[in-house]
């Protein structure tokens, strides 16, 4: 008798395992087919969907950055005007550096001009002068007087004379130390011997504390011209001979007197000279 071997045992599929079998590889090879699909056509649905949120984005994006990029104006714009300001500070500072540097050089081209004025004067080798520096103006309406700082330490004496680049301005009326008074031909207390016009007219200056002196004491015939030069005469040995003092103006004090109009501009007098006593002659000014 033949004996029956046992093998593995086949279930048998039931109708609804065999269809979801189907499904499942139906749904398999969708995928696959799908995946496939996608992979080539994913950079341009990628290209899509990027353009897609940009567009949705974009509006966002706007608003935002205006204020962003306005306020980096602004700080753009105050970063300008704090380096504009400071280039203007620096500015004004040179500048205002350039007009004492201006203000400097037209006060030294003065005092060189009016040195030079000063230099004109050539008393000669035997006459030593004394120059100083007029450091006040004491005139008022009852005096004509001014200060030096020149005295007795440099050899300022009492009633040495005074000059200047245009002539005689007073004579020394106290002296101290370092400094002086100084007597103007204006000042009433002022008496100078002096010549005048061409026929050399002996007359005495005389000051009325105004701003032109007028002479006194005129012969009778004398006969001068508006224009006439006016020269110390020596006379009394207080001021040296020759000196240029005015003109004759065209006015006539009240009294008789001739109005003289100064060499001497007494708004730009700044440094004179004082002319040692004890000389025997003296030289007029050298003309210009």
């Amino acid at each position: 008798m033949q004996e029956h071997r046992a093998g593995p045992e086949v279930k048998a599929e039931t109708p609804v395992q065999a269809t979801l079998r189907r499904a499942m590889f139906a749904l398999l090879v969708t995928i696959a087919l799908g995946a496939l699909v996608i992979g080539k056509a994913e950079v341009y649905v990628f290209d899509w969907v990027k353009g897609a949120v940009g567009d949705l984005l974009a509006p966002v994006l706007h608003a935002v950055t205006v204020p962003v990029r306005a306020a980096r104006d602004v700080g753009s714009n105050l970063g300008r005007v704090a380096a504009l300001t400071e280039e203007n500070s620096r500015l004004r500072a040179e500048n205002a550096r350039l007009r004492q540097w201006q203000a400097l050089a037209r006060r030294l081209d003065g005092q060189n001009r009016e040195l030079r004025r000063l230099l004109r004067f050539d008393p000669g080798e035997e006459v030593r002068t004394i120059a100083a520096r007029v450091i006040a103006d004491t005139g008022g309406p009852y005096a004509r007087s001014l200060l030096m700082d020149a005295g007795g330490r440099q050899g300022v004496r009492p009633d040495q004379a005074v000059i200047s680049g245009e002539g005689l301005v007073g004579r020394v009326m106290s002296a101290g130390v370092r400094s002086a008074r100084v007597l103007l031909i204006t000042d009433r207390r002022s008496h100078v011997p002096v010549l005048a016009g061409p026929n050399r007219v002996h007359a005495i200056l005389v000051g009325d504390n105004g701003i032109r002196p007028h002479l006194r004491f005129l012969p009778r015939n004398a006969a001068l011209a508006p224009g006439d030069v006016v020269v110390t005469s020596g006379r009394g040995g207080v001021f040296p001979p020759g000196l240029p003092v005015g003109d004759v103006g065209t006015a006539v004090k009240s009294g008789g007197g001739v109005e003289i109009v100064p060499h001497v501009d007494w708004t730009r007098l700044e440094f004179v000279r004082v002319v040692d006593r004890g000389m025997a002659d003296f030289t007029s000014l050298v003309e210009e």
